[in-house]
């Protein structure tokens, strides 16, 4: 049997409203942060000397450093610890407001209090004359690191949202995890509204994706508090829109590096306003890890110098315990590297045609085509990476399935990329897609060889493989591919019937092996 291989496309539940574009990128990066009020205090925070690894450019060879840094690094034990304990633990820096009895109740843990220096301050409102919450302004008022809502504090974190204009919020843990509260649900169900002090928030619509729910509110003030208040502009409202990050699992880093890169790209396609909301439960490590990532990634696209040390540091100079485990320091190298390997290759789908075109064009110089020359680079740096998309210990991994599973755009593990089966494997095949609820099968395999064992010869025939009737309905030439329909049926010899029939699509395209003949084979 020569090359094959078979995709099975999962189920989807819910699917997210997506436009005709693969990984839509931002024309606008970031603009300019608001103009901070407190400036001069930071022109007192001085740099210390960054002992990790420094880039001066965003050029190819500092690239190669980079990754020759993180290779090595990759050798040891514990990656980077020697780096991680060369950051500072403690500042001299006040917390005063932190610590008053009236705010104390505000924080959810007495060892993480926002610096006074860099701390948001609220105005008082007609509901409360407290200017306390457990948040620090970050980056010249680029983000707001913030703590997970509490029970006390869910009316203040909409009254900074409202006070500040904000309109993103980026949510980096689930309000419960393993049965634990890790931060209130501080909006409505969709399509509600609810009130929180003298805002309402109104739950507009929710959009699901494989790595991240994205859901937009509008914000306002309350009916009650219109008719009664006297303030100028306060009948405004606009639209927030919160993506939540679904995949950081609690006390762990996500399992790769590639999910948080479009978990960015995704967020920047908005249009954003600053500052940007930042939280997770306590508000410093998955909150600081996120916010060092974004903003190195903004230097390296910029060109400017990135030192991950150095910001880190920063980031601890501006709210304490920012980046709190070692494995977020490394989890920070795996995105700059996953970002350097993978590159900015978005391309709208009307030009897919024209790019492929670009790409199979060969050097003159080299004789090798663009496309071949991205292929070898991704063969020689995957090593860099630890490879654990493999199955796991299930029922698929116990049939001997050579496979892995792979994100789609909306649902996790949306795809299934396996071999097709050898005979003797077939019956487990179909087993393992069936219970799975995989009922998409796009087979590739040379033409001038036999259809995959698994599909009849002729309509309306029908196998028997094991305890399933396998019978081919219909096949029609798509032009691009042969699109056979399946019905599968359970046989039971005991009752001596069939049932639980269920309908099988196969995809078989054309012209596979001429395309795959222009990527060279190792």
């Amino acid at each position: 049997m020569g090359m094959a291989a078979a995709i099975w496309c999962r189920k989807k539940k819910q699917i997210a409203k997506r436009g005709k574009r693969i990984r839509k990128t931002s024309e606008n990066m970031y603009s300019e942060a608001i103009p901070d009020d407190t400036a001069h205090i930071y022109d007192d925070i001085q740099m210390k000397e960054s002992e990790g690894v420094y880039i001066n450019e965003a050029s190819s060879s500092s690239h190669s450093y980079l990754l020759n840094y993180v290779a090595q690094e990759k050798q040891e034990v514990e990656p980077y610890n020697d780096e991680f304990l060369r950051l500072p633990q403690t500042l001299p820096m006040p917390y005063t407001e932190a610590t008053k009895p009236e705010n104390t109740r505000k924080n959810l843990h007495n060892f993480i209090l926002p610096y006074d220096h860099s701390r948001v301050k609220l105005q008082p409102d007609e509901i409360s004359s407290s200017d306390y919450i457990n948040a620090n302004f970050i980056n010249n008022q680029r983000y707001i690191a913030c703590q997970g809502p509490t029970q006390s504090t869910l009316t203040d974190f909409w009254r900074m949202i409202w006070q500040l204009k904000c309109n993103t919020i980026i949510a980096l843990n689930d309000t419960i995890t393993a049965g634990k509260m890790k931060c209130m649900q501080y909006w409505p169900d969709e399509e509600n509204n609810e009130s929180f002090g003298t805002i309402q928030i109104s739950h507009i619509k929710t959009m699901y994706h494989s790595t991240y729910i994205h859901r937009s509110f509008t914000i306002s003030k309350t009916d009650v508090y219109l008719q009664t208040g006297v303030s100028q502009n306060e009948n405004e409202s606009w639209t927030i829109d919160q993506f939540f990050f679904r995949k950081w699992p609690d006390h762990d880093i996500p399992q790769h590096a590639e999910y948080i890169l479009n978990f960015i790209h995704a967020i920047k396609s908005m249009d954003i306003k600053y500052p940007v909301v930042v939280h997770c439960s306590a508000g410093v490590g998955r909150t600081g890890t996120y916010i060092c990532i974004d903003i190195l990634l903004n230097e390296m696209l910029s060109g400017e110098a990135i030192d991950v040390l150095a910001c880190v540091t920063k980031l601890r100079e501006e709210r304490m315990h920012m980046v709190q485990k070692r494995i977020q320091l490394e989890f920070i190298y795996d995105v700059l590297v996953e970002n350097i390997l993978t590159g900015d290759y978005d391309i709208d789908v009307s030009n897919i045609p024209e790019e492929f075109s670009r790409i199979k064009e060969t050097d003159n110089s080299s004789r090798v085509s663009i496309l071949e020359h991205q292929f070898q680079d991704v063969i020689n740096q995957v090593n860099i990476h630890e490879l654990n998309f493999a199955l796991k210990e299930d029922e698929l991994a116990k049939f001997n399935m050579n496979g892995v599973f792979i994100d789609g755009p909306s649902c996790e593990n949306e795809f299934l990329v396996t071999e097709i089966p050898e005979e003797g494997k077939t019956v487990y095949f179909l087993k393992c897609l069936i219970n799975k609820g995989y009922l998409n099968i796009v087979a590739f395999f040379d033409p001038s060889g036999d259809p995959p064992n698994y599909l009849p010869r002729t309509l309306n025939e029908s196998i028997k493989l094991g305890q399933y009737l396998i019978e081919l309905v219909s096949v029609e030439d798509k032009g691009i591919c042969i699109h056979s329909a399946l019905k599968v049926r359970f046989h039971n010899k005991k009752s001596r019937g069939s049932k639980n029939m269920r309908s099988v699509t196969s995809w078989l395209p054309y012209g596979w092996m001429k395309i795959i003949h222009h990527v060279p084979m190792f």
